[in-house]
């Protein structure tokens, strides 16, 4: 059974093993460049944890994470920049939907309005819409918003998230207990 988590600056090394089991197209959606094993490393030596808020999917304890979901802050209110990458073999089992979903529906932020991609990955987008947040794509970076209030106000947005954990599939499962995509 895999489990969602908040992640903090000791989870560093599993991210870094995530973000360098990426493959160079998978960097370069995510990044925006192909970065090399010494630029992902150095990158996440850098990372502002404190002002950061991290998710991770993890397969099982202690084994690795699947999926790795940032948001950080842009300089302007209630906007924050969301990333987020999921492993080839967990792609297509609810996992990305899963981060989104913990990091948006939570209230861990309610001060977060709108989150903005910088690349803009259609998956992401699909998976904003099926979790009831408004969605706009433009040509320019970044390339896709994300309402946060759309679903909050949506008459059929559920909360049940939280009750969720992905499978040995990694299909989402209800009430199986703690819950904590690519831009």
């Amino acid at each position: 059974m895999g489990e969602l988590a908040l992640l903090g600056a000791g989870h560093r090394h599993a991210l870094q093993l995530h973000l360098l089991s990426l493959s160079p197209q998978d960097r370069c959606q995510r990044f925006g460049l192909a970065l090399s094993d010494d630029r992902v490393m150095a990158w996440s030596r850098q990372r502002p944890w404190a002002t950061e808020q991290w998710w991770g999917a993890w397969s099982r304890p202690h084994a690795g994470l699947l999926g790795a979901l940032q948001l950080a802050p842009t300089g302007h209110p209630e906007v924050w920049e969301l990333a987020l990458t999921v492993t080839a073999p967990a792609r297509r089992q609810g996992v990305g939907t899963a981060l989104l979903a913990a990091a948006t529906l939570n209230g861990h932020t309610p001060q977060m309005r709108t989150l903005v991609c910088q690349h803009g990955h259609p998956t992401v987008a699909r998976m904003a819409q099926r979790l009831g947040h408004g969605v706009r794509a433009q040509a320019s970076e970044p390339r896709l918003w994300i309402d946060l209030a759309a679903a909050r106000r949506s008459p059929h947005r559920t909360d049940s998230w939280d009750a969720m954990a992905f499978g040995e599939s990694g299909s989402l499962t209800p009430g199986t207990g703690s819950v904590a995509a690519v831009c």
